[in-house]
């Protein structure tokens, strides 16, 4: 397996910066970030005394004026941005590997948040400034144009309206925890908590200092990231349960799922053979043929999947890591391929000059990824992004929020739709 490093962070991350604008646009590109802090000790004020609950607005539970999330009686559009404004906050967490070392990992946890929140302030991110301190001198001086992104540096996470389904999203390899915000971050919207790991040694600042890509952080990373994934699952649960925890009471333990692109994709697919607590997961581009070396048979997946492919993948072979292993899967099982999508159309990279920070970085191969998704033969991103989004969170929303209306998102019916761009399979 090799995904190719190029860029994929290097871009994303780079630079977001905040309007005004209330209602996000069709697409958006990355951004997360900021310092490195705890998770907040603040807890909502509505979860305090009568005073502070009679004085939010006046909506149905899961509701912001007419629209709701999903849920048994409704079925709000999933490619567009759902009832709830978006909150992020970044944390480091210590854990230990397979090896049993001592590690480090950075995450992201996106949730709803209050209407305090709803225009922002909405921060600006700078990939060099979040970078550790040994990596920064080996970034070049780099001048991105300001990305726009529609989340909330440490805002309140707004528990009136939960509990929430819990999604954990997986970047791929030597990418980063926000490389795929198009998708994160409506997700939060419509109403989860949606957790977005950095997975040390297999990051792109990891992949910078030590000069470029190498296959070994990747053979590492195949056993480090389930204890990733597992140890943030008993996180966030040990933080619904603990009093004056601002997410206590927010999660609902029966609703968890996973996403991921790339290794992320085969992440989901190993963590939800081993983790029972996951009960459905949507991995994009995701490597599968590796699976078999740990004695996984697709034919014996317990849970729902969809699996999302690109057929111009250049880094993954299209037709063995995910038409056969749609194939293998048990129902109910969906398959959704953009035939014309790159490995990286499921990432947020193709929305900047990439050739420009390829060239910066210096990285030979990296004509070869921009090409991967980003190319003038590849679908674009704008047309895309949103189709994921109607056909991932609808899937989501039937397994994890019990919306069976939203299945009319990811019928067969509407995947005949753009039978031009779209190869869509299902058996339920």
């Amino acid at each position: 397996m090799r995904l190719l490093p190029i860029v994929i962070v290097i871009a994303i991350a780079t630079s977001a910066c905040s309007d005004s604008t209330t209602s996000p646009p069709a697409d958006l590109v990355a951004d997360s970030g900021g310092e490195m802090v705890e998770a907040a000790d603040t807890a909502d004020d509505s979860k305090v005394d009568d005073v502070a609950v009679e004085a939010l607005p006046q909506w149905p539970h899961g509701c912001v004026e007419d629209l709701c999330v999903a849920g048994p009686d409704s079925a709000p559009d999933p490619s567009a941005w759902g009832p709830f404004p978006v909150g992020i906050r970044t944390f480091e967490t210590t854990l230990y590997s397979y090896k049993d070392v001592a590690r480090k990992i950075v995450v992201d946890v996106v949730y709803p948040t209050t209407e305090a929140f709803r225009d922002g302030p909405f921060e600006q991110i700078d990939l060099v400034a979040l970078a550790p301190d040994d990596v920064k001198p080996l970034m070049p001086a780099m001048e991105i144009e300001a990305i726009p992104v529609f989340m909330a540096r440490d805002a309140e996470v707004r528990a009136h309206d939960g509990p929430y389904p819990l999604v954990i999203f997986s970047h791929g390899a030597f990418g980063v925890r926000f490389q795929s915000v198009f998708f994160t971050q409506y997700l939060a919207s419509h109403g989860y908590i949606v957790v977005c790991p950095d997975h040390i040694g297999n990051t792109l600042y990891d992949m910078i200092k030590n000069g470029g890509y190498s296959m070994d952080p990747v053979v590492e990373s195949a056993f480090d990231r389930p204890l990733d994934v597992d140890h943030l699952l008993n996180l966030m649960l040990e933080w619904n349960e603990a009093k004056g925890n601002d997410f206590e009471g927010t999660i609902d333990p029966d609703r968890i799922g996973m996403s991921g692109h790339s290794f992320g994709g085969y992440t989901s697919f190993y963590q939800g053979f081993e983790e029972s607590r996951i009960k459905a997961i949507l991995p994009m581009a995701p490597a599968t043929q590796q699976l078999a070396a740990f004695g996984y048979k697709l034919e014996e997946f317990p849970i729902p999947a969809m699996v999302m492919a690109g057929g111009a993948d250049k880094t993954l072979e299209t037709d063995k890591d995910m038409t056969m292993a749609y194939e293998k899967l048990p129902a109910p099982k969906y398959y959704f391929e953009l035939m014309t999508a790159g490995h990286y159309s499921f990432t947020d990279i193709c929305s900047l000059n990439l050739k420009q920070l390829a060239d910066d970085i210096g990285f030979g191969d990296a004509e070869d990824a921009l090409e991967d998704g980003c190319g003038p033969e590849n679908v674009d991103v704008a047309f895309a992004h949103p189709l994921i989004r109607q056909f991932g969170i609808g899937f989501l929303n039937v397994h994890l929020r019990d919306s069976v209306g939203s299945k009319v998102y990811y019928s067969a019916e509407e995947g005949a739709k753009y039978d031009d761009e779209l190869i869509y399979l299902l058996e339920e």
